[in-house]
C-alpha cells in the first residue's frame, strides 16, 4: 500500500514537472504610430503605413523581442553620439530593459545597463523615407532619451496564458 501511494506520488510529481509553464506573454504598443521592421532595422511607422506584418514586439523576462524575427531590440551598452536603437545582439550593445515601470499596463520603457542605464526609449523627431514593396514609408528611428520633458507612454497587453 505504502508503495502504491508513494509510485502515485513519484507518478504526480513527473507530470507536474513535463507541464509547461503557465506564464503570460505580453506585448508592448507605441502610444502613437506603429513599430515596425523594415530592412532589419526598428521604426515607428505612421498610423495609416502598412510595414511587413509580424511586427509585434514582445516582453521576455527583460527583453523587448520582434516577433517575426526573434531578435532583440538592442542599445549601446558605451557612449555614442546619438544612442540608436537597433534589431539583434551584437557585441557592445545591452538588450535588457527596465519595464517596472509599466504598471497598470502603460509607462516608461528605460535602458537597464550600460552608460545609458535609466535612459528612455524614444523615437526621432525627424522623419527619414525608407522603401518597402515598392512604397515610400517615412519612418522615425527609435532612440534612447536622457531626460525627455515628458516619457513615452507605451502600453503593455496580454496576448495569451
Amino acid at each position: 500500500m505504502i508503495n502504491h501511494r508513494r509510485s502515485i506520488f513519484v507518478l504526480a510529481l513527473v507530470l507536474l514537472a513535463a507541464l509547461p509553464a503557465s506564464a503570460k506573454l505580453y506585448s508592448v504598443d507605441f502610444p502613437t504610430g506603429q513599430f515596425n521592421v523594415i530592412g532589419g532595422e526598428p521604426y515607428l511607422l505612421r498610423v495609416k503605413d502598412q510595414g511587413p506584418p509580424g511586427n509585434a514586439l514582445d516582453v521576455e523576462g527583460d527583453t523587448l523581442v520582434h516577433y517575426d524575427s526573434g531578435k532583440r531590440l538592442a542599445y549601446p551598452l558605451e557612449g555614442t553620439k546619438t544612442p540608436v536603437v537597433t534589431l539583434g545582439e551584437s557585441k557592445g550593445t545591452g538588450t535588457a530593459w527596465d519595464l517596472s515601470d509599466l504598471k497598470g499596463r502603460r509607462g516608461p520603457i528605460r535602458a537597464a545597463k550600460g552608460k545609458y542605464k535609466g535612459w528612455y526609449l524614444d523615437w526621432s523627431e525627424t522623419e527619414k523615407e525608407v522603401e518597402y514593396n515598392g512604397k515610400k514609408l517615412l519612418v522615425r528611428q527609435l532612440i534612447l532619451v536622457e531626460k525627455p520633458k515628458e516619457p513615452r507612454q507605451f502600453s503593455k497587453h496580454e496576448v495569451s496564458k
